[in-house]
């Protein structure tokens, strides 16, 4: 039925119209409370969001500055061993110019082929070992100088890479750099020792020539001595005899010496040619070899 005080026609119950009214009433508040809901949960996101990018800003820059505190560590070490590097070129060419200096400064005495003594041994003992000791330092040299070209290879390597590439490089130099850190010590250290032997092989051979020398030297000078005896008797019996034949012929008729022998003036004049001849030949006999050695000595 219509009524007419309602003006229009319901056609539904009114409890009907009583739940729908209480069920949009409750939806509302549902909608709201949803709304709520979303707004806590956005805000929520929002917080969270801008926590983690804090977080993660925060670990970008710890990362960040841990690797440029590993990467300025390295190079410090680098540095480190570059100094050692150069440090090591320096000992090794100063090394090597003792070596040079001593490969230049001593000479053999060449050893007389004529003569087979003593001295003439001990002269080629020292000869050989002057030359032995040439080769031995002159390979030292060789192996000196190679390497300082190893070293200087750290100090002329330069190149573009990556960071990666960097740190693997930089590690293999760092090592390579401390096995000839280690080659350069252990090259210093023979060095000094056959720097050490050779000059104590060389000082004793000096030593033992030097000993037959001057055994030779005072052999030498006893024969001269003797020498000197014998000559000065030789020259008192020839002047005697010498006398006795001049005090002779003078006594003699000079009658005797007006044919062709001449005057008695003379006689004496060719007397004391024969006697200065005699002479001479008493000291050409001597040995050569004593006599320029006794007049070095002296």
């Amino acid at each position: 039925q219509v009524t007419k005080s309602e003006g229009k026609p319901s056609f539904l119950p009114p409890c009907f119209i009583r739940n729908i009214s209480t069920f949009a009433r409750s939806d509302v508040c549902n909608v709201e409370a949803a709304m709520s809901r979303a707004e806590l949960f956005r805000a929520e996101c929002n917080r969270l969001i801008l926590e983690t990018e804090k977080a993660s800003v925060m670990l970008y820059i710890c990362r960040t500055e841990q690797r440029l505190k590993d990467i300025q560590f390295q190079k410090k070490e680098l540095e480190l061993r570059l100094e050692e590097i150069l440090s090591e070129t320096q000992d090794l060419k100063a090394l090597q110019g003792r070596v040079r200096k001593k490969t230049g400064g001593k000479e053999a005495v060449a050893p007389c082929g004529k003569m087979d003594d003593e001295v003439n041994s001990e002269l080629l003992k020292e000869k050989q070992t002057l030359e032995e000791v040439a080769s031995l330092l002159h390979t030292v040299q060789e192996q000196i100088s190679e390497q300082i070209s190893r070293l200087m290879f750290f100090l002329l390597f330069s190149s573009t890479v990556s960071p990666k590439q960097w740190e693997d490089v930089s590690e293999l130099n760092m090592t390579k750099a401390e096995q000839q850190k280690s080659n350069c010590l252990t090259l210093k250290a023979l060095v000094e020792s056959v720097l050490v032997q050779t000059a104590a092989d060389t000082q004793a051979q000096f030593k033992a020539t030097r000993e037959a020398l001057q055994l030779n030297i005072q052999q030498v000078k006893t024969v001269k001595s003797q020498l000197e005896e014998k000559l000065e008797a030789s020259l008192a019996a020839v002047e005697g005899f010498c006398t006795n034949r001049n005090s002779r012929l003078e006594s003699c008729d000079l009658q005797w010496f007006s044919g062709p022998c001449g005057s008695m003036m003379e006689l004496k004049n060719f007397s004391r040619q024969k006697f200065k001849l005699l002479v001479m030949k008493v000291s050409i006999s001597r040995p050569s070899r004593q006599v320029s050695t006794s007049a070095s000595m002296e």
